[in-house]
C-alpha cells in the first residue's frame, strides 16, 4: 500500500522513479531527481519519488535510536520543490520488511504505476534483509523490461562524499558549512535539535 503526496499517479502516464529513504534531501538525493528530471524532459514522462514513512533501521531494531535530518512532513515539500511530481510513502511494517526486493517492485511499484525508468544511488539496498542491490536490481529491471541508472557518488566543491550520516557528524561537531555544503542549504534549528539529542545515527 502506497500513499502519495503531491499527486495521484495518471494512469495514463509513465513514470520513472526515485527509490531510496531520501533522509536530508541532501545533494546526493537530489541528483538522483536531476537523473529523472533529464529522462522527463527527452522521455515525457513523470517523475516519482518512493520514500518510507519511518526509517528501515527503526523497524529492523526497534530499539535503535536513530534521528532524521528530515522527518516525512519536512521531506515531501523538500522533494516535490526538488522536481518530484509526485512522492510515494510506504509504510515499513512487517509485511514490507520481509518483501524480496523482486516482490516490491513487482507487487508495491508495478501495481500502482507504469513504470519505465528506475534512478538509484549507487549504494543503494532494499528487500529482505537488505539482500537487494544494484546488483540483484540490474537483473530484475532486465526482466522487467525496465530502464535502471545508478547514479555515482556525489561529493562537495570540497571534495568531501555527501551522505546523510556525513551531514549527521558535521551537524554534532559543528561544522555547520560543511553541513550546508552537502544538504545545498543550511540546516534548520529543528535539523540541528534533532541530531544532537543522540549521537546515534
Amino acid at each position: 500500500m502506497i500513499d502519495w503526496c503531491g499527486a495521484l499517479p495518471d494512469r495514463e502516464r509513465s513514470y520513472v522513479i526515485c527509490l531510496g529513504f531520501f533522509d536530508g534531501v541532501h545533494l546526493g538525493h537530489r541528483k538522483l531527481i536531476e537523473e529523472a528530471r533529464s529522462i522527463k524532459d527527452s522521455r515525457g514522462w513523470g517523475i516519482c519519488v518512493h520514500t518510507y514513512d519511518i526509517p528501515p533501521q527503526k523497524a529492523v531494531h526497534p530499539t535503535c535510536h536513530y534521528r532524521e535530518l528530515t522527518p516525512l512532513d519536512e521531506k515531501v515539500p523538500l522533494l516535490l520543490s526538488a522536481g518530484a511530481d509526485l512522492v510515494g510513502v510506504s509504510c515499513f511494517n512487517e509485511h514490507l520488511m520481509h518483501m524480496s526486493g523482486e516482490d516490491f517492485i513487482i507487487h508495491a511499484l508495478l501495481g500502482d504505476l507504469s513504470v519505465k525508468h528506475i534512478v538509484v544511488g549507487f549504494d543503494h539496498r532494499f528487500g529482505y534483509r537488505a539482500d537487494t542491490d544494484t546488483g540483484k536490481l540490474a537483473e530484475i529491471c532486465k526482466r522487467q523490461d525496465i530502464g535502471l541508472t545508478i547514479v555515482p557518488p556525489v561529493k562537495t566543491p570540497g571534495g568531501v562524499f555527501v551522505s546523510s550520516s556525513a551531514i549527521k557528524n558535521a551537524i554534532i561537531t559543528g561544522d555547520m558549512a560543511l553541513a550546508q555544503d552537502m544538504l545545498g542549504r543550511a540546516p534548520n534549528a529543528h535539523m540541528i535539535a534533532r541530531i544532537r539529542k543522540s549521537n546515534h545515527f
